[in-house]
């Protein structure tokens, strides 16, 4: 059974993520946390499950003391976060918006209103296909984007204005 997490642990996961050294401790007082060290710094992560699906969060990063520092958190701070994340996932919220805004200090308002600035990010399906198929014509063989040409444009889709081949067969009554 985990134990609780201390002052003496989030001191030895400072300076062990400082060594290179990787290791993760659960908390007992709020399941799911975890102080996590890892050679890119020491950091807080929850566990929860949302929809049927175990998921883990990174909640901020680390430091020592009952205060929060420079957008780092204390053990305290960290338990709330832990407690909040859970919470939405019991209520089968998703946690992005709020998590970003521990690890960002961004108020989720704000990032809603960025996301709906900023607009869809991808192109239409018909866009893409033109893009992929120029770059492959520029960076592969010619029978490469033949092949390719063929399955993005089924011959039902190619409209052909020459004269058949082949004459079709009379119409009997």
């Amino acid at each position: 059974m985990p134990a609780a997490l201390t002052a003496a642990t989030i001191k030895a996961a400072i300076r062990d993520s400082r060594a290179g050294k990787r290791w993760a401790k659960a908390d007992a007082l709020m399941p799911g946390l975890q102080l996590r060290a890892q050679p890119t710094g020491a950091r807080w992560t929850v566990r929860a499950r949302l929809n049927e699906l175990q998921r883990r969060w990174d909640i901020g990063g680390v430091c020592e003391g009952d205060e929060d520092v420079n957008g780092l958190a204390c053990l305290t701070t960290a338990r709330s976060r832990a407690m909040r994340v859970k919470e939405m996932c019991r209520k089968d919220l998703t946690p992005d918006y709020v998590v970003r805004e521990f690890t960002t200090g961004m108020s989720i308002v704000r990032q809603e209103a960025l996301a709906v600035k900023k607009g869809p990010p991808s192109w239409l399906y018909e866009k893409a296909k033109e893009e992929f198929l120029a770059h492959v014509l520029a960076k592969k063989r010619a029978d490469t984007h033949r092949d390719y040409t063929g399955k993005l444009r089924p011959r039902s889709s190619i409209v052909s204005t020459a004269a058949p081949s082949h004459p079709s067969p009379a119409i009997r009554s």
